[in-house]
């Protein structure tokens, strides 16, 4: 997001959590578009654009 925080869909009931990354963690970028998925308490983030023209090409894993 573009206030630095990371944020995760609760499956099943709509909700949003904060997701707390370490101090050298490095966070993914705010994006639009992306696919992501939560398997064995990990979230993948893949590609996605931060705006109309710029497209990603990155992979995120995060431990839940």
């Amino acid at each position: 997001s573009r206030s630095g925080r990371c944020l995760a869909a609760e499956l099943g009931n709509s909700l949003m959590k904060e997701v707390k990354l370490g101090e050298d963690a490095i966070k993914p970028k705010g994006r639009k578009f992306a696919s992501s998925f939560a398997h064995n308490n990990k979230m993948y983030i893949l590609g996605g654009c931060e705006n109309k023209y710029d497209c990603l090409a990155d992979l995120f894993c995060l431990d839940l």
